[in-house]
This record gives structure tokens, sequence and C-alpha cells, in this order.
């Protein structure tokens, strides 16, 4: 019987972080507007620095939700 209340709580919490996800969305998508003529020195950052550790974080972040999956924690 404890269980199926945590698993209602689990449920209604997911339900509330869900609709305001879906409540704050549209504000999301309201941003300042991109500077349409970047500096090449800002091109060059983003190119040698940004990106590759965009990749390298995106790569350990996907290897670790694997190997984390497949121990079930």
């Amino acid at each position: 019987m404890a269980r199926l209340h945590i698993n209602r709580s689990k449920k209604r919490i997911s339900t509330v972080f869900l609709t305001g996800l879906l409540v704050l969305a549209p504000s999301f998508a309201i941003a300042e507007r991109v500077e349409e003529n970047p500096s090449m020195f800002r091109m060059l950052g983003d190119l040698l620095v940004a990106r590759p550790l965009g990749l390298v974080v995106a790569t350990v972040g996907t290897a670790a939700f694997i190997v984390l999956s497949l121990i079930h924690i």
C-alpha cells in the first residue's frame, strides 16, 4: 500500500513539473535577436572552443547514461 502511495506522489510531481514546462515553454521562445554579424574572434572561439567542448560534454553525458543504465542505479 505504501508503494502505491509513493507511485502516486511521483506521478503528481511529474505532472506538476511537466505542466509547468508546458506553461513556460512559450516564454522560452521569446528571445533576444541574435547578433547578425559576429566578429571573427567570436566565430573562431565558437569553432575552436565551444563546439569541441559541447561535443565532449555530450559524449561524456551519453556514456554516463549508458553505463548507469546498464548497472541499474
